[in-house]
């Protein structure tokens, strides 16, 4: 099923990349495969990992909807249309270290930037205010932005310049020991932060979903792709690029 998987993802893109080409992925939710998409009547109740993690995540508060919306004739899922709505995984745990060197990917398209929303965070469910609500990938305030709490302010890294609303984007964020940073469609638009936070374990993962500190995101997700490594720029560039094809947007190289 997986090298079944990786060829239709790589029969939609040039050079023959997929995601799974780098070893340190954790994570991989593509919402134009539909087989990985359980649903009733358009409404999500399994969004499954196309990764060999098997962090499969499930419905949680209200519908998320499938079949309604494209991108490059691509399905994508909606967050947002009936209220709050929200993707999350089981207890399983789906990372192996703490030792806060992450990279994600996220295809968005926010349908209105100004509230801060989500798009993809963990809740380790207890403990103090600094081992909770990581955002990996948050839009909101009109910007793009990385966070990890370790404190009650921060730290978090914001892309330049803004977000428009009902745009689509490919965003990275990446994580290592000293730095946190965030790329709006690539290398021109960077933020940074020295002091970054931690990642958790055993940790909920979320897509959408409010945390402590931030509201849910509405509007629509056409992929999330999520290493356990602080990727190299060449290796940023691969996915980003692959997504930019695939999707028909825009990439510009670290």
């Amino acid at each position: 099923m997986m090298a079944q998987l990786k060829a239709a993802a790589q029969q939609q893109t040039t050079g023959g990349f997929a995601p799974d080409d780098i070893g340190s992925l954790v994570v991989w939710f593509d919402a134009s495969d539909q087989a990985t998409i359980t649903d009733t009547a358009g409404s999500v109740t399994q969004w499954d990992d196309k990764s060999a993690t098997g962090a499969d995540l499930s419905s949680y508060e209200n519908a998320v909807v499938t079949g309604a919306n494209t991108q490059n004739s691509l399905n994508v899922l909606e967050f947002g249309s009936a209220g709050d709505s929200a993707l999350r995984s089981v207890a399983t745990p789906w990372m192996t270290s703490t030792a806060g060197h992450w990279t994600v990917f996220g295809v968005f398209n926010a349908t209105d930037a100004t509230p801060t929303g989500g798009v993809f965070s963990q809740d380790k469910g207890g403990g103090t205010l600094s081992e909770r609500n990581p955002q990996f990938m948050r839009v909101g305030g009109e910007s793009m932005s990385a966070v990890n709490i370790a404190g009650s302010g921060g730290p978090y890294a914001d892309n330049s310049p803004t977000v428009s609303d009902a745009t689509w984007y490919v965003g990275a964020t990446r994580q290592d020991a000293t730095t946190l940073e965030a790329f709006l469609a690539g290398g021109t638009n960077g933020g940074t932060s020295s002091t970054p936070g931690r990642a958790s374990s055993a940790a909920i993962l979320r897509v959408c979903e409010a945390t402590q500190q931030f509201s849910h995101f509405v509007g629509l997700i056409g992929e999330i792709i999520f290493y356990q490594a602080d990727l190299t720029d060449s290796e940023v560039n691969d996915v980003g690029n692959y997504l930019a094809s695939k999707w028909a947007l825009t990439w510009s190289d670290l």
